[in-house]
């Protein structure tokens, strides 16, 4: 025997129970911070691979002809990435207020902080250094402060899913 309006199943007739619905929706961030989100860890990905491939360039000796493209990639994927991570921590930011938390602790973390303090000390060494290797490790670098810009906006885009999942829990 089934409630003829939800379809429990009822082990007798007259059975008391709630009707639910058989789909409970799930609210779900918003469009812009998931856009923003994957376009930092996109642009992100781009920066830490040229990066790389441009340390290594530096520190095998490679002509600077071949390192000009990768020195290109890098700067413009590193500009895009700049503009998704100011676009993603203000999107961050309204999303956890939209849910109810605190948003300084969603956005601000350690991986923000370490990918700005490893570009301008990579920077530093890159354009201050007088060898070629100064360049490649300054290049290197760069590319661990971006890492730690992924794990950071990963991490937090789990901690915001979790919010969110958290809130759409029916409470019994």
């Amino acid at each position: 025997m089934q409630c003829q309006r939800c379809g429990t199943v009822l082990e007798h007739p007259g059975q008391g129970h709630d009707c639910r619905p058989a789909y409970v929706p799930v609210a779900q961030p918003p469009h812009n911070w998931v856009v923003s989100t994957w376009v930092s860890v996109t642009a992100g990905v781009v920066v830490a691979l040229s990066t790389a491939v441009l340390g290594a360039l530096h520190l095998a000796g490679a002509p600077l002809v071949t390192t000009a493209p990768f020195v290109l990639i890098a700067g413009l994927a590193t500009l895009v990435m700049i503009v998704a991570a100011v676009l993603w921590g203000r999107a961050t930011r309204q999303t956890v207020e939209q849910f109810g938390a605190d948003s300084r602790s969603y956005v601000i973390q350690w991986g923000i902080r370490v990918w700005w303090l490893s570009v301008v000390v990579g920077l530093g060494l890159q354009y201050l250094g007088e060898t070629r290797s100064a360049a490649g490790i300054g290049a290197l670098v760069r590319t661990v402060g971006v890492a730690a810009l992924i794990a950071d906006v990963l991490i937090t885009r789990t901690r915001l899913t979790r919010l969110i999942e958290g809130l759409a829990r029916p409470v019994f």
